[in-house]
């Protein structure tokens, strides 16, 4: 049995591609191609005979080819039906039941148990679908079972996953077929405790490796846990609360100190380096700049509105339900007003929530630029669709984030990305600003040049006029 270890403190969590049998669901580990052979044969009242599936015979025509691809995307499989070396009847195999009697014109279907099933109106259904583009695969939850059909394996996981805020599933195609497992997590903690949303999930027909999206710690588990036996021991703390326990306002010390805790060979350390000179972003009152630090909403408003746009900071409060007269009410206040934030559907900004990198893209493009129409190319995990995905088209123009790289769109943005990105633009734009102008002086030189010039025709050359 292959298995995947994910250690939560000393419990090792096994994801195995063979279960214990769930009521009306077939592991995908456990179907076997001629597991219908003998009840096929007395479907169509043969005693004798052998079930050729078209994927097991030596030479296949290209009709056949295209008609078995057809069906194996409704997950169906066809075969023959031989006595005597001929093919007698077709059908087909879906895995858990089977249709045959093609040929004789009268189709037996039946399931797994033995009991005739509409099988002929399920395969017209799942073609009817295909062609509308419905998806035939997705997670059932554990705790969507009923009880009495969860397996001890599926009760272990939920004791466990739940605890750290997670929801173990399979994923069922068409119903009935478990493909796949993995966990659905939820965002927990705080700094120095967070954990962003994340899906884990492996895929029984591509092998025993589980992935996560985005990529995860590989104590994230662990990590977890202790993030949530923390907030349920300190309770839900305001902003304020927590200002006391880790101070977020920052020193005034300038990029001109060496920031202790950022080393030389640190992906963002030149970002820091420049940005504090130019006073955008600013260390802690113990002379450090915690670049693994989480970010949360009203922090990086504060440093995009104060770093770069002090001028549009004002006196304003109460611009949101929970931005009142605080601290950072005049950066959020002032994030509104020029248009980058709009706050959640509730209505509501919520202050103290992480900003995961999605959130992120969005505050800092809007921050940089006005100009927010850009044609590039998306990184390969950030959909068209999503409401995102503009800003990241504009992050990747402005140089922020490269196109062939994992975004990783719910992942928790800390201090030290905020630099980078920041930086990256600055760059970007400053570079822009260089190219133009070089372009300019060379066309005005070009055009001088031109009005300093006779030409001979006859030659084709030209001699400078002093």
């Amino acid at each position: 049995m292959k298995r995947l270890a994910l250690l939560v403190t000393s419990l090792v969590l096994g994801i195995a591609t063979a279960q214990a049998q769930v009521a009306g669901l077939l592991f995908i580990s456990d179907f076997q191609y001629h597991g219908f052979d003998a009840a096929i044969l007395k479907s169509l009242g043969y005693d004798v005979g052998a079930i050729l599936y078209w994927k097991e015979m030596a030479s296949i025509t290209t009709a056949q080819r295209n008609t078995s691809t057809a069906y194996e995307g409704i997950g169906c499989y066809p075969f023959y039906l031989m006595r005597n070396g001929k093919s007698e009847d077709f059908g087909l195999n879906c895995r858990t039941f089977f249709c045959a009697g093609y040929r004789k014109g009268v189709i037996q279907c039946q399931k797994a148990d033995g009991l005739a099933y509409g099988g002929e109106a399920e395969i017209q259904r799942r073609k009817s679908n295909k062609a509308l583009g419905v998806k035939f695969s997705g997670p059932k939850y554990f705790d969507e079972f009923a009880k009495a059909d969860r397996t001890v394996h599926m009760e272990e996981r939920l004791a466990v996953l739940t605890d750290v805020q997670c929801r173990p599933f399979y994923t069922i195609e068409f119903g009935d077929v478990a493909t796949g497992e993995g966990y659905n997590c939820e965002e927990v903690g705080s700094y120095p405790y967070y954990s962003s949303a994340h899906i884990c999930a492996v895929d029984w027909r591509k092998g025993a490796q589980m992935t996560c999206t985005p990529v995860v710690r590989d104590d994230e588990l662990a990590l977890r846990k202790k993030a949530i036996g923390l907030r349920e021991t300190s309770g839900e703390e305001t902003l304020e609360e927590e200002e006391e326990i880790t101070p977020v306002e920052p020193s005034t010390q300038t990029g001109a100190q060496r920031f202790p805790d950022v080393p030389t060979d640190h992906d963002a350390a030149q970002a820091i380096a420049a940005l504090a000179e130019r006073g955008i972003i600013e260390g802690y009152p113990d002379g450090t700049f915690q670049p693994e630090r989480t970010i949360n909403r009203a922090e990086l408003l504060k440093l995009l509105v104060a770093g770069l746009h002090s001028a549009e900071v004002q006196a304003e409060v109460n611009c949101f339900p929970d931005v009142t007269n605080q601290w950072f009410s005049p950066f959020v206040c002032a994030a509104k007003r020029l248009g980058w934030i709009a706050g959640y559907p509730d209505g509501t900004f919520q202050p103290n929530k992480t900003v995961n990198r999605a959130e992120a893209i969005k505050m800092i493009s809007s921050s940089l630029t006005s100009d927010l129409n850009a044609a590039t190319a998306l990184p390969r995990d950030v959909s068209p669709y999503t409401w995102y995905a503009l800003y990241v088209r504009v992050g990747v123009k402005m140089g922020m984030i490269p196109e062939d790289r994992i975004f990783g769109p719910s992942a928790a943005m800390t201090r030290g990305d905020t630099a980078l990105w920041i930086y990256r633009a600055m760059q970007n734009s400053e570079q822009g600003e260089e190219e133009a102008t070089t372009e300019e002086e060379q066309g005005a030189a070009g055009a001088s040049a031109e009005e300093s010039f006779e030409f001979d025709e006859g030659t084709g050359s030209g001699e400078e006029v002093e």
